[in-house]
């Protein structure tokens, strides 16, 4: 049975709330913040700029736009609203005062034309969907549409009944690709047909019928990704630090983390999130020697790699492509992570680059090679000085990999490395014997993800070959 929203007796409140605050502030998502984001859906209201105690927020929000969720703590805020470019002269639309509750995810949309702009105030619910299924729901927010159904193109109804400012419940859905019609209720009259929909796997969506059926901004749908499921892995490769633990949020995602080891990846809802690495085993006392606020997107995946000496530890976020390569391929970046290594070029042994200059700190773009073995050398960038040689390393077609090179130069107990990590894979070789895959090398060996919030345990794991100057060493 479909539900209307409540209408709160407050006034338009245009795209995006409370940026400008957190971004001050840098504010992790924790148990007493709220999350709130604005959508423009009034089709005859002009562009606007939104204030914060003072302070621009957004500037110059157009009909159609849907903001991001803002992280700010749990209470009450006063926002105020103008014309675009009006500089703080007003004269402001809104004046208000909003309450959010901890914990609490909101979308306030702004409907109806302007002589009658009202919000709608909308729970919203992320918890990601089961596997296998995508969550839709459904708003009615074009002012002179009638009531409409959301149905597959042969006439089977996804939503039925739903009039202007009413909201559908979350709806599970089957992953894939749809052909959807907006019909007018109870009949076979289409009015917007909305092709070639894709729900992914585990995300969340929520559907915006917006703009007027008779007139201009004509009747259009918006869909929004509300959420989604974000991976995320720790590397450590700081060559003189200890073990750590990295904490998400306040607790334990990664435990007793050594040298040269890559973690799995871990599932995160898409949000902000507080990344703090202290000693292993201090239980969330510290001292932290990273401690950073991370903003994940949905359904990407990240690597935060813990680089140089301990006296100067940093954070380096990878976004990771981990996409699968056209057939017959595979796909290999490079990441420098040792301190005192100058800039390299990783070559093949007759010299040909195929990633150039490459300094610390840095990553080279994914490049495609056909699946085969390889001999690589790490060169001083420019020259033929090789530094590190890499002999007989297996790239298998419809795998994703990042080699980091690690350690430091002259150093006999951490000494210039380079370590492999197969990142994804889409299918599993049948010409090599599958002992170590998912598993263990010499020098690597896994930690079990604890509980970390939101943070779910995930099934695949990565593999790490480590080599040495003298050759493989697993």
């Amino acid at each position: 049975m479909k539900r209307r929203i409540m209408l709160f007796g407050l006034l338009f409140l245009p795209l995006a709330l409370l940026a400008a605050m957190f971004n001050q502030t840098a504010a992790a998502a924790g148990p007493g913040d709220a999350r709130v984001r604005v959508v423009h859906a009034s089709p005859d209201a002009p562009n606007v700029d939104v204030w914060v105690g003072g302070a621009y927020a957004y500037q110059n929000v157009p009909f159609g736009a849907i903001g991001d969720y803002a992280i700010l703590p749990a209470g009450s805020y006063l926002v105020q609203v103008e014309p675009a470019g009006a500089g703080g002269a007003g004269p402001f639309v809104i004046s208000a005062t909003l309450n959010f509750a901890a914990g609490t995810d909101t979308t306030i949309a702004a409907t109806d034309l302007l002589a009658n702009i009202t919000p709608l105030v909308l729970a919203d619910n992320n918890a990601l969907p089961a596997v296998g299924n995508a969550h839709v729901r459904f708003i009615h927010a074009s002012p002179d549409a009638p009531a409409v159904d959301i149905t597959l193109t042969d006439g089977t109804i996804i939503f039925g009944d739903y009039a202007f400012q009413e909201v559908s419940p979350y709806t599970p859905i089957p992953v894939g690709t749809y052909n959807l019609q907006v019909r007018l209720q109870g009949t076979s009259t289409v009015v917007l047909n909305l092709p070639g929909i894709t729900l992914d796997d585990r995300n969340v969506y929520t559907v915006y019928a917006v703009g007027l059926a008779g007139g201009s901004p004509a009747l259009s749908a918006a869909i929004s990704l509300d959420a989604g499921p974000s991976r995320v892995r720790v590397a450590h490769l700081s060559p003189d630090a200890p073990n750590v633990d990295a904490l998400v949020n306040g607790a334990a995602a990664f435990t007793n983390v050594g040298f040269e080891t890559v973690t799995p990846y871990a599932a995160l809802t898409n949000n902000e999130y507080q990344i703090q690495v202290e000693p292993a085993g201090a239980g969330g006392a510290g001292p932290f020697v990273i401690s950073a606020t991370l903003t994940l997107d949905p359904n990407v995946d990240y690597t935060i790699a813990a680089i140089d000496v301990l006296a100067n530890i940093t954070p380096l976020v990878l976004v990771d492509d981990n996409s699968r390569p056209a057939a017959g391929n595979a796909h290999v970046r490079f990441v420098h992570a040792s301190p005192n290594a100058p800039a390299v070029d990783i070559t093949l042994t007759d010299g040909t680059v195929l990633f150039g200059n490459v300094a610390f700190g840095e990553a080279s773009n994914y490049l495609p090679v056909p699946g085969g073995v390889y001999d690589l050398e790490v060169r001083l960038q420019g020259t033929s000085t090789v530094v590190l040689s890499l002999p007989g390393i297996a790239l298998y077609a419809d795998h994703v990999y990042t080699v980091f090179a690690t350690g430091l130069v002259g150093s006999s107990t951490t000494p210039l490395n380079a370590i492999l990590i197969t990142d994804a894979s889409y299918f599993v070789p049948t010409d090599v014997s599958l002992t170590g895959f998912g598993g263990e090398s010499n020098n690597f060996s896994w930690g079990m993800i604890a509980a970390a919030l939101t943070v779910l345990l995930l099934l695949g794991a990565g593999m790490v070959i480590g080599w040495r100057r003298a050759g493989a060493t697993g």
